[in-house]
């Protein structure tokens, strides 16, 4: 129960701080989130006189152009920097100075594991991960993203080649999307300017 509870805080502050509702993991297919569903519509009057073929009809407007693709959401490290469940990975972005980088770089799909995941690490690993190792720091970081904007399809069974150089591979074990040996995909298919961002419960380490 303490878990879901942290889900579900993270899914909130997620839709918040990227503008979008994630998409949850562990179902055949995403499940949209969506706290305000709309309201049903009400029914048809049945006893509402026939509209008058003869009234004046307003004129034909040209619908307005839907806005660019992701285009009110903010770039992944920004929005990565306003969840709390994500801070440790906004910290070691910010560390390794390859916020700007995520920031600015198109198209690509980024793996963010939660604060939980980084708690998993073996404690040499986890203080290496904030050290004065910028190089090791931008090693491990850089294999979290990954060429192109990957949809859940994409992710299946793939061999993805990562910004850091290596192979990276994702597969679906029953409901669960797996990437690397062992991380799951806790949500995923989040839109943001430039990218494609899934959260994960393990750090991924090359």
């Amino acid at each position: 129960m303490k878990k879901r509870a942290l889900l579900a805080s993270t899914f909130s502050a997620v839709s918040v701080a990227f503008g979008v509702m994630p998409q949850l993991a562990g179902a055949a297919q995403w499940s949209t989130v969506n706290p305000n569903p709309a309201p049903p519509s009400p029914p048809a009057n049945p006893e509402a006189p026939p509209a008058n073929p003869e009234a004046p009809q307003a004129p034909h407007t040209k619908a307005p152009p839907l806005p660019p693709p992701h285009g009110s959401a903010p770039p992944p490290a920004t929005a990565i920097a306003g969840v709390p469940d994500l801070s440790k990975m906004a910290s070691a972005l910010s560390k390794a100075d390859l916020a700007q980088y995520l920031d600015s770089t198109k198209d690509i799909t980024v793996f963010v594991p939660v604060n939980e995941a980084f708690g998993k690490l073996p404690k040499f690993e986890l203080d290496r991960m904030f050290s004065d190792d910028k190089d090791w720091e931008r090693q491990v970081l850089a294999y979290h993203v990954v060429e192109g904007r990957k949809t859940r399809n994409d992710l299946t069974n793939a061999k993805l080649t990562t910004k850091e150089g290596r192979e990276l591979t994702t597969r679906l074990s029953g409901q669960d999307l797996i990437v690397g040996n062992d991380a799951k995909v806790l949500c995923g298919e989040i839109q943001t300017a430039n990218a494609t961002v899934y959260l994960i419960d393990k750090v991924l380490i090359p």
